[in-house]
């Protein structure tokens, strides 16, 4: 395969990492503290040839840290963190976080997420 065509196939690898990026967000996005992922994407540099040649990596998915933005629910137990935060809570498990601020009281008088 020619260099030429290296480079385009770096590229739509690229593109497509980024495309089920944004499908995967889009499919979350009514989802209750969601945080939407990004890729990062780096040029690497190839030098086994005679004319040194720059290459897509494929890229490296994180979970984004901008917030979306505040929706007033009218529930008085709804709960939303403001900056970079995440409720703990205690599960079978033991502890878990997440920013799912949808809050309920249980039969038994017990604060609940509604998961």
């Amino acid at each position: 395969m020619t260099a030429s065509m290296d480079i385009a196939l770096s590229g739509q690898l690229a593109l497509s990492r980024r495309l089920d990026t944004l499908a995967h967000n889009i499919a979350n996005a009514t989802t209750a503290g969601f945080r939407a992922e990004a890729v990062r994407f780096e040029s690497l540099l190839s030098t086994n040839t005679d004319r040194p040649t720059d290459f897509t990596s494929t890229g490296q998915s994180f979970v984004s840290r901008r917030q979306g933005p505040l929706v007033h629910t009218g529930n008085l137990l709804d709960v939303a963190v403001d900056g970079d935060g995440w409720l703990g809570i205690e599960t079978p498990a033991g502890q878990a976080y997440t920013r799912d601020g949808r809050l309920q009281v249980s039969i038994d008088g017990i604060l609940r997420t509604k998961t």
